[in-house]
Formats: structure tokens, C-alpha cells, sequence
């Protein structure tokens, strides 16, 4: 277990940046982002699927380290509303759902960062969970109220930082999310539903989400 970092100021740009999109452009940030390059550009490689802690699916081709994203879709299969940017050699897939709660800061940006994920072997077909660190609120902590949110198991408390780690599902990850954020993912609803609805703040006792490692 490491505690939760940065990798360099490059993240804190690239999020910067994503949040700046996001407000000054809320149409784009609307957009489906599935990007479909010409055959020769489309770089040699596995091709991979990566589920993110929201629920989307996310479809890379190319080696570990340089991925490119073919497709973002969502949990019914569904092209997903995402923001896909490159911060050095790194690519991160940001989903829609998970920008309110980037800017909160209750959400590691790392969690997003699918060269990162891969190259670390959290994909689809080599792993079943992610790692993950939570923190919780001083009031959860005192009380002893924090839960461990459905879809993910806790591994160990981690007295020292108030928090503990726990290992999400993949295949739950739906689950996890409407869990970590109140929020729901129905075949009415959709996308839609799994909007934040408390202002980027996770519920549950949760503070923060860090990817372990």
C-alpha cells in the first residue's frame, strides 16, 4: 500500500484544464466521447477494456504505455459522455458523472488515468477488483458510521490517515458508484441519474476515494 499521491504537476494541470472545459463549454462536455481513428492510425497492440470506478467501460488498442481509446460506454453498453485528455504521456478518461465530484477534490485523478491502469495490470482481463484508499469525514470516523460501499469488500483499516483500504468489484461497479455517491444507474434514468446530486460530496462517511498503489 502506498499513501495517495500526484503523479507531478501534470495531473493538477490536466484537471484544471478538464474543469475549465467543463464550464466554459457545457455542450462539449454533453458529447459522447468515442473516438474512432482511421485504420492507420489505430496503433498496434492488445486491445483492452478498463472499468472505471463509475461504471463506464472504457476500450484502448495499443501497448501499456500508449494506449489510444477506441470507445467510452456506459453500464447499459451505451456510447458514454466522457473527456478523454492526454497530461505528458498519459491519457485519462473522465466521465461525465465523476467531473463534479473532481472538482470537490473528493475523487484521485489517478482513478482516471488509464495508461496508469493498465500498465499496472487493472484491466478487465487481469483483474477482478481495484485497489482503492478511502478517507472518512471527521463525523464518520468519530462515530464509527463509515460503511464500506456495496460492490467492494474492505481489505484493512488504515487508523493512521482515518480511512481504510477496500478492493472494488469490477463487475459491481455500478453498484459502487450509486453506493459512493447516492446516486442510481437505471434503464429509465441512465446517465442522467447518475448525476451528482450533493454538490461533488460523496456520501456514506466517505471523504475521498484514492487509487492503492
Amino acid at each position: 500500500m502506498r499513501i495517495p499521491w500526484s503523479r507531478g504537476r501534470g495531473l493538477t494541470v490536466g484537471v484544471a484544464a478538464l474543469l475549465v472545459l467543463t464550464v466554459t463549454a457545457p455542450a462539449a462536455s454533453a458529447a459522447p466521447a468515442t473516438v474512432s481513428p482511421a485504420p492507420s492510425a489505430v496503433p498496434a497492440g492488445p486491445t483492452r477494456v478498463l472499468t472505471l470506478i463509475t461504471g463506464d467501460k472504457v476500450t484502448v488498442t495499443g501497448e501499456d504505455g500508449a494506449p489510444a481509446v477506441l470507445s467510452v460506454t456506459d453500464t447499459h453498453g451505451r456510447s458514454g459522455g466522457a473527456h478523454v485528455m492526454s497530461v505528458g504521456s498519459d491519457t485519462y478518461v473522465y466521465p461525465d458523472a465523476a467531473i463534479p465530484y473532481l472538482a470537490s477534490g473528493a475523487l484521485d485523478g489517478r482513478l482516471f488515468n488509464v495508461t496508469e491502469l493498465i500498465e499496472d495490470g487493472y484491466d478487465d482481463a487481469r483483474a477482478d477488483e481495484l485497489p482503492l484508499i478511502v478517507t472518512y469525514t471527521d463525523t464518520a470516523a468519530r462515530s464509527r458510521g463509515a460503511k464500506t460501499p456495496e460492490g467492494a469488500r474492505r481489505t484493512r483499516a488504515l487508523s493512521s490517515i482515518q480511512g481504510a483500504a477496500i478492493s472494488a468489484e469490477h463487475s459491481r461497479a455500478a453498484d459502487f458508484w450509486a453506493s459512493l455517491t447516492g446516486t442510481g444507474d437505471t434503464a429509465a434514468g441512465g446517465r442522467a441519474a447518475r448525476s451528482a446530486t450533493s454538490g461533488g460530496r460523496l456520501v456514506g462517511g466517505i471523504a475521498k476515494v484514492w487509487l492503492d498503489g
